[in-house]
This record gives C-alpha cells, structure tokens and sequence, in this order.
C-alpha cells in the first residue's frame, strides 16, 4: 500500500529517510520546518542529548527542552 508522509521538524529529516528507502510506497512527501543537511554543532547538541537521556532518562531534559521551544 501507498501512503502520504507529512513531516515536521524532526519528521521532516525522518520524510527524507523514508523517501530514500521507501519511495515506492509514497504517494506524496510534505516537509515542513525542516533541515536537508545538519551542520556539525546540531550533531553534537543531539549527541549529548541522547547520552544524557540514555544516563538520566528524560527528566532532565524537561526544563532545557521547554525554554528553547518556548522563550
């Protein structure tokens, strides 16, 4: 079967995998808010997220993730 994928933000880099690899099962592809290639330092900043999520779990995560989303 054939869908459409719409993607947003981080879903919007997820779209563009799935396209790659699964173009045949893609009706239509919609990305917003997104990136086509991430430079070095957003590399860094998710790899030091998931380390500490992978230590800590999520909660200290919260309260860095709420005022960058929204200050």
């Amino acid at each position: 079967e054939k869908t459409h994928f719409v993607g947003l933000s981080i879903g919007g880099m997820t779209a563009q995998g799935i396209m790659l690899k699964h173009a045949d099962r893609l009706m239509s592809v919609v990305i917003a808010n997104s990136m086509g290639k991430v430079a070095p330092e957003f590399v860094s900043a998710w790899q030091d997220r998931i380390d500490l999520s992978r230590e800590k779990g999520m909660d200290p995560l919260i309260q860095p993730t709420m005022e960058r989303w929204f200050t």
